[in-house]
């Protein structure tokens, strides 16, 4: 069982991963689609930023880069998709960009 057992980072990885799919980055395993939804993606860079405010002086250097990491990809994504056009209201959305 010692093997199972959950790191840190491994920790880190699987909120990383649940951000990822919130912003269609990656597939979800379960639906097999691309989804997005900005409001949970929020929720995960929330939690992210909470952890590392609590863990501050416990994390080894490795900690920090990957949580830092994970942080600046979440948050560039999130900024990306919000100056997307899919971003963009239906009704702002023009015939070109519907398609």
């Amino acid at each position: 069982m010692e093997n199972d057992k959950v790191t840190f980072t491994g920790f880190l990885s699987g909120i990383a991963a649940e951000g990822m799919m919130a912003l269609g980055m990656i597939e979800n395993p379960v639906t097999k689609k691309t989804e997005k939804n900005l409001g949970h993606a929020g929720s995960v860079v929330d939690l992210l930023e909470v952890i590392k405010l609590k863990t501050q002086g416990n994390r080894t250097r490795e900690e920090d880069k990957l949580l830092d990491d994970i942080l600046h990809q979440l948050r560039m994504a999130y900024v990306s998709f919000l100056e997307s056009k899919d971003a963009k209201p239906e009704a702002e959305k023009t015939p070109e960009t519907n398609g």
